[in-house]
């Protein structure tokens, strides 16, 4: 099917080269975004590197990888019965951190709950920003959570997350006088 969009507003008229603005819209999906790439697509695009995310910081890597990798309502052998792994702060210093894997036991059927902890732990050193795991309970759930935790830390510490690149995206769009078009946001109009 094909359209005359000639009558359509924001299609620009080739006669008339005098516009009063651009619309502009975007979306970042949650995914990892490389920090070196998007240093690249932005340089490539115009903008300066100041226009970057802040630079990643290993404790905030540790962080967001140990959180990430919480799972809730894991099956459990029994009807009405189903495991969390939940990370827990326990200890912050100049040196370390650490963070524990807590199993937690709910029994919606007996109206129970139960916790098994330190099922492994997770130690992040601060002064060469290296994570080490103890394994309590080894071939259980939370010795993959440990070790996916580790992968995703080496992750994190290069890339972005999506909200981070959300955050650069408004801030550079600020800069340009943006007027939302939408109630909600999304779609704005540039002078």
């Amino acid at each position: 099917m094909t359209m005359d969009l000639s009558q359509v507003a924001a299609i620009e008229n080739e006669k008339e080269k005098s516009i009063i603005g651009h619309l502009c819209w975007y979306s970042v999906g949650e995914d990892n975004y490389d920090r070196n790439e998007l240093r690249k697509a932005l340089l490539q695009n115009g903008f300066e590197e100041s226009d970057l995310p802040n630079e990643i910081r290993a404790t905030d890597a540790f962080r967001r990888a140990t959180k990430d990798i919480e799972t809730k309502k894991v099956e459990a052998k029994k009807e009405g019965v189903y495991k969390n792994y939940i990370v827990r702060n326990v200890c912050t210093n100049a040196q370390f951190i650490q963070r524990n894997i807590v199993e937690e036991t709910v029994d919606s059927k007996g109206q129970k709950l139960s916790y098994k902890e330190n099922e492994a732990i997770l130690l992040f050193n601060r002064n060469n920003e290296t994570i080490s795991k103890a394994i309590v309970n080894a071939g259980g759930m939370a010795e993959e959570l440990a070790e996916e935790a580790c992968n995703l830390f080496e992750l994190y510490k290069t890339c972005h997350n999506g909200q981070a690149v959300r955050y650069m995206a408004n801030d550079i769009l600020k800069t340009m006088s943006p007027t939302p078009v939408r109630p909600s946001g999304g779609v704005y109009f540039v002078p």
